[in-house]
């Protein structure tokens, strides 16, 4: 058992004189705060809250206070450090994996223009290749820069929409488990943790796809060029 805190938005009086409730919290701008109490058997937008914890994991409190945000106060963004500087290995972890694959993608296509740059300059002091180009072309230092600003802008867009895009996977496919389960609770809570949970071995995984692609990517253009 335990309270939530979250924002209401309205009006409120600040004169803590005559008459004002001095048990009453206000949170970020003077706005105030409603205390409630919720259980495991609290329903959270059609899911129950143990569901939730028994998705993301028992120590996952803040993402699923989180959830709970989402729920009660309409919010979608909230900052999710790991997913803004590691968006796809973050999604991997937490094994939202088409997320985490697009991701994977958008990294490859926006690290080309560096990866080029490196097989120019040289690896362990080894050239891999000549580009038809100068790497000090206004152009293609212009590219370079594009795509790091690219994979800092996706890398905030997963950093603040991480968890709601986690909170709408972990709605989905509770409601699914729940609604095709013909099994004892034990067991559906077994399931619902199996569909969750986190996976080091998928970042493992994605890490070493990284690391082979673009290795890949400069032997091909090796061969190439």
């Amino acid at each position: 058992n335990g309270y939530y805190n979250y924002s209401q938005p309205g009006q409120q009086n600040m004169n803590m004189g005559q008459g004002a409730d001095p048990n009453r919290q206000f949170g970020a701008f003077g706005m105030p705060v409603q205390q409630i109490k919720l259980t495991e058997e609290s329903d959270i937008d059609g899911i129950r809250l143990g569901d939730f914890f028994d998705y993301a994991g028992r120590k996952s409190l803040t993402i699923v206070a989180n959830f709970v945000k989402f729920a009660k106060t309409g919010a979608k963004t909230s900052l999710n450090i790991a997913a803004l500087f590691f968006p796809q290995y973050y999604f991997f972890y937490r094994k939202m994996y088409k997320t985490g694959l697009l991701y994977m993608l958008l990294w490859f296509i926006c690290a080309i223009p560096t990866l080029m740059l490196y097989g120019q300059m040289g690896l362990g002091g080894m050239v891999l290749f000549e580009l038809p180009f100068s790497i000090e072309s206004k152009m293609f230092l212009t590219i370079c820069n594009i795509s790091q600003i690219l994979t800092t802008a996706t890398g905030i867009v997963a950093g603040f929409y991480a968890n709601y895009w986690y909170y709408n996977r972990a709605r989905r496919d509770i409601s699914q488990i729940r609604a095709e389960a013909d099994c004892e609770e034990s067991e559906i809570r077994s399931r619902i943790s199996a569909a969750g949970g986190t996976s080091w071995g998928r970042v493992i995984v994605a890490g070493t796809a990284a690391v082979v692609l673009s290795l890949g990517f400069l032997l091909a253009l090796s061969v190439v060029l």
